[in-house]
This record gives structure tokens, sequence and C-alpha cells, in this order.
């Protein structure tokens, strides 16, 4: 058994008291403290009433830059003035969205203004791209599903959502709807707004296998009359520089796009050398607002196209009669010296067709501008092959125009008869 002395027990209290006296650190007690507001989110709402009887309601709230802001609002009930005030401070969240900030309690709408803001600023994506991405937003995504949250999102959700366009008959849109929400919920991500990306898993929409379907001669036929009747009608009105027959000339001579076709102008088109070309080098983009892009839609697309005799003739006659200068000398204008819309040609475009159809007594509803693209493609291929047909309408690659463009039951290959009939008499061939 120890022993402790007196003497020894007050040695160590007089060890002790002379520590504390010489200001030895104590053991630091940790209190949890108040939790780190979120940007965005906002504290506990305490209420009062004021001598006046109005109740007022605040609360600590902290904005997307990191400030702290202490907000209240005012009421004759309590419960009035915590809405109030909730309201207020989710508008602070609508007013960051404005300005395009990112948030993890935004909704799928806000994303997509985010996600087309992000796309001009960049500068990367074309007008017209831009343009179609926002059409697919506001007419698949945002009616659907643009109030969730993309924090409540979850996969099955997402498949569902996808599932159900598909089950519309309009797979294309369902694929475009895809892929451009997941690659905005990409950036959510990115930014750390979520923690999965939900479309990343869902099913792809396969793209359905094209039909390349081109006119026949007696529909060619039936189309030049229709349109040169439409030209002979007189109507109303202020005369349009539009001349159907002309655009047509133009879309056959060449096999350009509706948009190029719009967008020529007089310095793209040389006529005096001995085989006259038209160069294309620009497209009409918008639809309310309409210009002229200073490129087509791919970078081989700039091309210039050798035209045949037949062209050269509608064009020398239009020049001739060509009283108007359009926007940059435009080969087509309007009366008042404008662009022509590709959709303003699209709704002559149907009457003129279904004027053919009725003639024919056929259904030519599938005819559309690109029709002819897909026929001056197939002519060309039938007598100089693949690659001619490419370089024609400005392709990048032959397999785009195998695809897309040349009807299918036209694609020949090459006559290989006198092999296969090796397989018939395989004693007479020289194996040395």
């Amino acid at each position: 058994m120890t022993t402790f002395s007196a003497t020894a027990q007050q040695s160590t209290f007089d060890s002790t008291n002379t520590l504390a006296d010489a200001g030895a650190p104590r053991p630091r007690v940790v209190r949890p403290g108040r939790p780190k507001l979120a940007n965005g989110d906002w504290g506990a709402i305490k209420t009062s009433e004021s001598r006046s009887g109005c109740w007022r309601a605040r609360a600590r709230y902290r904005d997307y830059d990191g400030a702290i802001h202490d907000l209240a609002r005012q009421a004759s009930d309590p419960a009035d003035a915590r809405e109030r005030l909730v309201a207020a401070m989710k508008n602070y969240g609508r007013m960051h969205n404005a300005n395009q900030t990112a948030t993890p309690t935004m909704t799928i709408a806000e994303l997509c203004a985010f996600f087309l803001s992000n796309l001009e600023e960049e500068g990367t994506t074309s007008r017209q791209t831009r343009v179609g991405y926002e059409s697919v937003l506001r007419r698949c995504v945002i009616p659907n599903i643009g109030l969730r949250v993309i924090k409540s999102l979850d996969i099955v959700d997402a498949e569902q959502f996808v599932q159900s366009l598909k089950s519309t008959g309009k797979r294309s849109n369902a694929r475009s709807a895809r892929n451009l929400l997941r690659r905005m919920f990409d950036d959510a991500l990115r930014l750390g707004l979520i923690e999965r990306n939900p479309f990343f898993s869902t099913k792809s929409v396969l793209r359905p296998t094209p039909t390349p379907r081109a006119l026949t001669p007696n529909q060619v036929v039936a189309l030049w009359d229709a349109a040169k009747a439409w030209d002979r009608v007189s109507r109303r009105g202020p005369q349009s520089g539009l001349s159907v027959s002309d655009v047509l000339a133009v879309l056959m001579g060449s096999g350009c796009r509706i948009g190029e076709a719009l967008a020529l102008r007089w310095d793209d088109v040389d006529l005096s050398e001995p085989v006259p070309t038209v160069r294309f080098c620009g497209t009409l983009t918008g639809d309310a607002k309409l210009q002229r892009k200073s490129s087509t839609k791919t970078e081989a697309g700039m091309r210039t196209v050798p035209i045949p005799s037949a062209l050269r003739e509608v064009l020398v006659d239009r020049k001739s009669r060509s009283t108007r200068n359009g926007p940059d000398d435009a080969v087509f204008s309007t009366s008042k010296g404008t662009w022509i819309s590709p959709s303003n040609f699209g709704r002559i475009w149907r009457r003129v067709r279904g004027n053919a159809g009725d003639v024919l007594g056929e259904d030519l509803t599938w005819v559309t501008p690109h029709s002819l693209r897909r026929t001056v493609a197939t002519r060309i291929f039938e007598v100089h092959g693949l690659e001619a047909a490419s370089g024609q309408l400005g392709h990048s690659s032959t397999a785009v125009t195998a695809r897309h463009y040349v009807e299918r039951n036209t694609i020949a290959r090459p006559d290989m008869s006198s092999v296969t009939q090796m397989m018939f008499t395989p004693d007479t061939v020289d194996i040395a």
C-alpha cells in the first residue's frame, strides 16, 4: 500500500497552483455552432409583433455570391408575414437565375434558360442551331417537366419522360430532347448542383433509318408546270420579288439547300464565263428576325458549282427584269427589299405542290424543297457516281450522301458477275 505524506501532497498542490498562476493553456471546450447556410438558403424565421399590432418575420439569407442579408417582411398575420418573407427570399434565386447563375434549387425550365444563355455567350454554336435547341426545349421539355426542381429528378423519372416522348411518335423530338437534357444535367453535375446525371442511364433513342426518295421525271415536269402557272397569276397588293419557278430552277440546277438559294447575291453569280458558276457562301437564319449568315451549314458547303445552260438563261432573264436592289443586291427579295424567308416560301411551295399533285392524281405531301436536293444527288450518282454527287452537294463525306440523299433502289454495285461465274465452273480457273 502506497502512502503519501502531507508534505508531498502540499508540494503537488502548490505546483498545480503555480502552473495555473503562470497562465498555462487550459483545454478548449468546443461547442456546436450555428451551421453555415448554403448559397440560396435561409436560417430560422422569427416572428414578432410590433406595438401597432403588425407582425414582422425576419431571417438571415445567404445570397449566391456568399453575402449574408437580414431580410424582413410585415403583415397583419404572422403566417402571412412568413409567406411574404419566404417568397421574397425565393425571388433572390429567380433574379439570380435571370442573371445566368445556376443554383441547386433551380427548376428544369431555369436550367434550360441557363444552358441557352451559356451557348450564346460561348459563341461556338451557330444562331440557327440555338434556335433549333430552343424550339425543342420549348415544345417538348418545359411544358412537361419544366417546373420540376433539378435535384428532384431521378433516373426513373428521366426514363419515363423520354419514353413518353417516344410514345407520341416523334422519335426525332425524343432523341433531341434526351440529348439536350443529358448535356444540361452534365453542366449541373460539373457545377456541383446534383450528384448524378439522371439522363446518363436512360435508354438511347435510335435514329430512324432514313429512306431517301427522289422525284420521278413526271413529278418534276408537274412541279415545273405548277410553279410557272403560279407565277403567271396576278394578285392584289404589291408584287413580290419571289418567282417560284426561278427558285425552283436554282434548286434543280444546283442541288443547293433552300436557305442557300434564297441567300444568293448577284456577286455570287458568274454568268460571263464559258462555264457559268454559282458560289454558295451563305444561308438565311432565323425567322422573325431574318438575316444572312456568311457561311453555309458546314465548312465543306462553301463551294462554287458549275450550272447548266438552262439555269444560266433563267438567271440572265431575271437579272434583266430586276428593278429593285434588295439587301446586299440579293437575287431574290421581297417587295420591301428584304430577304425572303424560307418559311414564307414553304407556304407558297405547299400550294404549288398541291396543284401538281392534283394534276398527277398523286399525293405529293412528301415533296419538300429538300426533296429536290435528294433528286439531284440521285441523278448525279446514276451518271457519275457517289463522290461526284457528294461534291455537288457540298458534303464532307460520301457516307452522308449515300445514307441521306441517294435513293436506295438506285444504288448499283460494280459488275462482279465474271468473278461469281467462276463458282459454276471451278475447273476452268487457272490457279497458277
